[in-house]
């Protein structure tokens, strides 16, 4: 009788990797230490491909993305005026010995990224 095709699949990656990946049971299986690694890894990249996913999504919502702002520094506070968003403010020379305005990068704390 032939196996199931997820058994298969089983069976081929074992082969690949070169270990068993299931302790075969009379009730069942178990991990071997060699299945465990390869779930904890293979669950990372699943979580990894989904986070990929969402964040595609945003870009292509227009929902990410870089602004940046200038400012004279005689602005009072900008943190009174920006509750619940990440703030940085910058400065410093230009490559020409410029000086370039002050820069302030904000972005929602949920985006998890900085917006410029």
């Amino acid at each position: 009788m032939a196996q199931p095709p997820l058994s298969q699949q089983i069976r081929k990656l074992e082969h690949e990797i070169g270990s068993l990946l299931f302790r075969r049971l009379t009730r069942g299986v178990e991990l071997t230490d060699a299945g465990r690694v390869l779930y904890e890894d293979a669950r990372r990249i699943v979580d990894h491909v989904e986070q990929a996913k969402t964040r595609a999504q945003s870009a292509a919502r227009g929902q990410t993305g870089h602004i940046r702002v200038g400012f004279a520094s005689s602005v009072v506070s900008i943190r009174e005026q920006c509750r619940g968003v990440d703030r940085g403010l910058t400065g410093g020379t230009h490559r020409r010995g410029h000086h370039p305005p002050n820069v302030a990068r904000v972005g929602t704390r949920e985006s998890r990224g900085t917006v410029r």
